[in-house]
């Protein structure tokens, strides 16, 4: 993904976590830099949704350089039962120009 993009994230799942709690966590250096919940995302039996804004892939990069984040899916069910999910290698590549744009119209 690129900085300042807003990219869509889907990740298939083998448990139907539409009455979980779920976080998907974003991760750089060992510092959190971004969180997201159900009110995030939309989950189906299957998959988990999660559309980044600018400001959220801007957080996650430095500027001039790439960065390696790490991202996590963990969840709680009603039952109190809790799980993780493997941790995944995600790149956010720079951008020329950087910083967050708008659409102007005319």
């Amino acid at each position: 993904m690129y900085r300042y993009t807003t990219p869509t994230n889907v990740f298939q799942t083998n448990v139907d976590l539409r009455n979980a709690r779920v976080y998907v966590t974003y991760s750089r250096n060992g510092r959190v830099r971004l969180e997201k919940t159900n009110e995030d995302m939309t989950i189906t039996e299957d998959s988990i949704t999660v559309r980044l804004t600018q400001a959220d892939t801007g957080a996650l990069g430095a500027a001039g350089v790439s960065k390696s984040v790490e991202i996590q899916i963990r969840y709680v069910m009603e039952d109190g039962t809790a799980d993780a999910s493997n941790i995944m290698h995600a790149t956010v590549e720079r951008v020329l120009k950087d910083g967050e744009i708008e659409y102007v119209q005319g």
